[in-house]
């Protein structure tokens, strides 16, 4: 019986032999497929947490109502100062930048020969947010297609912060990284002097106050000349006095004299800072400006304090 099997068994493997040899060839195949198929780790999709309109100082993102919208405004003046059409540019531009920062088209005109010489192209960041002003950093490079001229090694990579304001109901741009000026009526008057802080520009990073400055004496007036600390400071709510970092020249009065002066401090205009006073530090009276130039002593010297 056992023998008979056996014989069956070689007749139907030389019958059948060449089939079953490639089906378990094909098998063997299959199992080796699947199993470095397994071992294969899936490769990790990219991740980026790139978002143009999350603050990076974490202040909040912009309204979705406005991202597209603010896009499209940065994305037009790009395009218009690409293609030289300096009024629609300019035309894209809040009030207060055009009057104070481009009063002249003409000066506008050179902001955009300086920045876009060849075409460029862009991309955004929002930077911080506060009362609805939105800021933004915008990177502005060469368009390698365009140019031909890679961005690596040119050196008018250039980076600008760009604030965008609602004004009459529409979204308007300012550049430089200016955000507007406020008019003021600080008023500070005795029998030498009368002092008036009329307005302040306010960038990101700094505001610088505006100053008219009456001489009502006959005499000669000093205000701030580099020779002590603190000149001019202002007092704030965190108890700290912030030095001018600037007065564009010293602020000297001839009798009967009035002159206009700028004064700037370095404040960001996300901090949480409020000013509440303007020091005006060792005021000298002399009897002339001979008597100045000569270090001779004044004949009076004091401080005052306006009250914002």
């Amino acid at each position: 019986m056992f023998t008979q099997i056996r014989i069956n068994i070689i007749d139907f493997f030389k019958k059948h032999g060449k089939k079953i040899i490639i089906i378990l060839f094909v098998w063997a195949i299959i199992l080796t497929i699947n199993y470095f198929v397994g071992k294969i780790e899936e490769t990790p999709e990219i991740q980026t947490n790139y978002n143009p309109h999350e603050s990076v100082m974490e202040n909040g993102s912009v309204p979705t109502n406005l991202q597209e919208p603010i896009e499209q405004l940065i994305g037009q003046f790009v395009e218009n100062c690409n293609n030289k059409d300096y009024e629609a540019a300019y035309n894209l531009l809040t009030e207060d930048c055009k009057n104070n920062i481009y009063p002249d088209i003409e000066l506008f005109k050179q902001y955009v020969d300086s920045i876009f010489p060849n075409k460029k192209i862009y991309n955004i960041q929002n930077f911080s947010n506060k009362d609805e002003i939105y800021i933004y950093t915008v990177n502005i490079l060469n368009d390698i297609l365009a140019t031909g001229l890679n961005n690596e090694e040119d050196e008018n990579v250039y980076s600008e912060k760009y604030v965008v304001i609602e004004e009459n109901g529409q979204l308007k741009l300012s550049i430089r990284q200016y955000i507007g000026r406020q008019n003021l009526t600080y008023i500070y008057e005795d029998e030498y002097m009368k002092i008036k802080i009329e307005s302040v520009d306010i960038k990101y990073d700094n505001i610088v106050y505006n100053l008219n400055i009456t001489n009502k004496s006959e005499n000669y007036i000093v205000y701030s000349d580099y020779s002590v600390d603190y000149e001019i400071a202002l007092d704030t709510s965190e108890g700290l006095k912030r030095r001018a970092d600037e007065v564009l020249e010293p602020i000297t009065l001839d009798k009967l004299e009035t002159k206009n002066f700028s004064v700037k401090f370095t404040i960001f205009y996300d901090e949480d800072t409020q000013i509440e006073d303007m020091l005006f530090d060792y005021i000298r009276i002399y009897e002339n400006d001979e008597d100045y130039e000569n270090g001779n002593e004044p004949i009076d010297d004091f401080a005052i304090k306006i009250k914002f």
